[in-house]
């Protein structure tokens, strides 16, 4: 049977044998009372089959769309990923030291280009994961 809370307006629902108790509501914790379920409804809920449907009739589902947000698209983040190294890449390109400049003499933009692109292969996968 459903029934609203009185505070919070969401809509619970209980077993017929329930009416009457005092529980707590599940989103905003007050203490609800309830309510006593017309001999109607009762039999209504007695003749439901075990799956909770009505004789003859399929049951039917009236929740939200169900998601899993701690499973992102992966092929969208590994792309989002490649596009950020690429243009960090890009970046420090502009930064590396002239072919003859002694490692001394490094600025310290050259000193991390330098880092980058000595290595390249280890450093890109690095950037990348």
């Amino acid at each position: 049977m459903n029934f609203n809370c009185p505070s919070c307006s969401v809509q619970l629902m209980a077993e017929p044998q329930m009416s009457g108790q005092s529980v707590k509501c599940p989103s905003c914790n007050s203490k609800i009372e309830i309510p006593s379920f017309s001999e109607e409804s009762l039999a209504l809920a007695n003749s439901r089959d075990h799956d909770g449907s009505a004789a003859g009739r399929a049951p039917t589902r009236q929740v939200w769309t169900e998601q899993d947000p701690t499973n992102p698209n992966s092929t969208l983040s590994v792309g989002i990923a490649f596009g950020v190294t690429i243009l960090w890449f890009v970046f420090i390109y502009f930064f590396q030291a002239p072919a003859g400049k002694v490692s001394s003499e490094f600025t310290t933009s050259e000193v991390l280009a330098n880092l980058f692109y000595k290595h390249f292969t280890v450093s890109f996968a690095n950037t990348l994961f």
